[in-house]
């Protein structure tokens, strides 16, 4: 046994050296063969190890999260089989991390608590605290921030009876930001300092010019302005000295606008300038729409409205083809303004619609709950092709077991019968290899048409309730606003509700007394 293990290993160990080489197929070869040797030498140890090595490289190397789901599925069958626990946590806490990563956090959370349950009962308090941390992570994704506090705070105290400032130092960040998200800033500014301190004692810059940084953005919600630009250069200058260029970028990029809101315009066109290239340089288009929106509002402010203009159009459109709803939101009100006070009323009232249809879209309740509703529903349909792929594992499990079955009782009636029977048995192992062979096709086979047929289902979910959405939006975007009623009518109200998302009733109003 102890043999078969090291092998194992020497041969995961060369996969891994495989991988750093960007071989994809010869890795997946090697793993396949590998995978027949394991079955071949009839030790669940092996394949365990080896079926872990492919859903690894799926996980890792291809990026191919649902085919390393079925393989972590197989692995498991096997640890689970020699009972080995600690492994067995190991890959449950993989695929938690694949549904967190996918935006499937009650999927994660289940698959967490079930690595939880088994860390708990070994006493291993870093895995717990772990655990913990990503629970919070899930929950914060589905807005549920008391949990999200609690479960971080939980993480905490193990932190600290562990002495693990690493641990500690995290803790306190993800506290600080969801103190933040709920714009309690104060708490916000208590935690991450809490976590500088440790990051200072740690001599971690990376982690101090993120302290500073992530400071400076909440000095900037409270309105502190110098505040804000005195944290983005302390973290400028940590970037600057360890040469964190991609970071670099971000710290011009805030303080461009920090100076602007703080009316130093001079200062803030001379650090989006520096944004800009580096932006340029780099391909980063987010940066890039983010650069220009703040560009746009800076000349506003300096009244040199055509610059605006200018850089407010370029805003717009990166964002719009790169999907940043909150920039083409902010360029399509700055555009609408423009456009009114240079009497081009035609494209002002363009930019306005656009305005509305956006910050209905960013805002707007029943909205958010559609999209919740859209990722449940996206859920349910990933659980059944689960569900499938874990019948046919279960399918093929049986098939491997009646064969090694057969194969035992013709090597027990080989030995009792002699030589001429060895030479006969010989023959049936042959035939029976075959055999096995020719199932393990079949299975794969069938294997790869259920993952065809998984994906179709979820991307044809996707299209559809993307479609929904998108009437919803059109929908909010053409009835008119309780504002514009209540003008009319003061002591009335609007009951609106449509059974689903969408509904197919549309009312108006229209006022026919015009001023002359």
């Amino acid at each position: 046994m102890i043999r078969i293990l090291n092998t194992a290993l020497i041969i995961i160990a060369l996969s891994i050296n495989c991988f750093s080489q960007n071989n994809s197929d010869s890795n997946l070869l090697e793993i396949n063969n590998t995978i027949k040797n394991a079955y071949s030498l009839q030790d669940d140890s092996l394949l365990a190890i080896t079926y872990r090595a492919k859903a690894d490289y799926y996980n890792k190397q291809v990026n191919n999260d649902s085919i390393a789901l079925i393989f972590y599925d197989s692995t498991n069958v096997y640890y689970k089989k020699i009972n080995n626990s600690y492994q067995y946590s190991q890959i449950l806490l993989s695929k938690a991390l694949i549904f967190k990563d996918l935006g499937f956090p009650d999927k994660a959370i289940k698959y967490f608590r079930e690595a939880l349950n088994y860390y708990k009962t070994v006493n291993d308090k870093k895995n717990v605290g772990l655990l913990l941390s990503n629970m919070s992570d899930c929950e914060k994704q589905k807005g549920n921030f008391k949990k999200a506090i609690d479960y971080q705070f939980k993480s905490l105290k193990i932190a600290v009876d562990l002495d693990n400032n690493s641990a500690i130092a995290r803790c306190y960040n993800q506290i600080a930001i969801l103190y933040k998200i709920q714009e309690d800033y104060d708490n916000a500014l208590v935690y991450y300092e809490k976590a500088l301190e440790i990051n200072i004692l740690r001599k971690n810059q990376k982690w101090i010019s993120y302290n500073f940084n992530n400071m400076a953005n909440v000095y900037f919600c409270k309105k502190e302005y110098e505040k804000a630009i005195e944290y983005h250069h302390k973290a400028l200058e940590i970037k600057k000295d360890i040469n964190d260029i991609k970071s670099m970028s971000s710290s011009h990029l805030n303080l461009g606008e920090a100076y602007c809101y703080s009316n130093e315009f001079e200062k803030s066109i001379y650090h989006l300038d520096i944004a800009e290239k580096m932006g340029l340089a780099s391909g980063n288009q987010t940066t890039l729409a983010y650069t220009y929106m703040y560009y746009a509002q800076a000349y506003y402010k300096m009244n040199l409205i055509e610059n605006a203009k200018q850089k407010a159009l370029k805003a717009l459109h990166i964002s719009k083809t790169h999907f940043l709803l909150d920039i083409e939101n902010e360029a399509a009100e700055l555009l609408y303004k423009i456009n009114k006070e240079q009497g081009n009323y035609k494209i002002a009232l363009e930019m306005r619609d656009l305005h509305i249809k956006l910050k209905d879209s960013l805002v707007n309740e029943e909205n958010f709950k559609a999209i919740i509703s859209k990722q449940y529903a996206h859920l349910a349909s990933l659980d059944s092709a689960n569900h499938a792929v874990e019948i046919n594992l279960q399918n093929q499990k049986i098939l491997i077991q009646d064969a090694e079955l057969e194969k035992e009782n013709t090597i027990r009636i080989a030995l009792i019968s002699g030589i001429i029977i060895v030479v006969i048995f010989l023959l049936l192992i042959y035939s029976r290899f075959k055999v096995i062979r020719r199932q393990k096709d079949l299975i794969e086979n069938q294997k790869i048409e259920v993952d065809s047929a998984y994906n179709l289902l979820e991307v044809k979910s996707a299209e559809i309730q993307d479609s929904i959405i998108y009437a919803k939006r059109i929908q909010v975007g053409i009835l008119p606003s309780d504002e514009l009623i209540k003008s009319s009518f003061k002591e009335s109200f609007t009951f609106y509700k449509p059974k689903d998302i969408v509904a197919g009733d549309f009312y108006w109003i229209d006022n026919s007394i015009k001023d002359h």
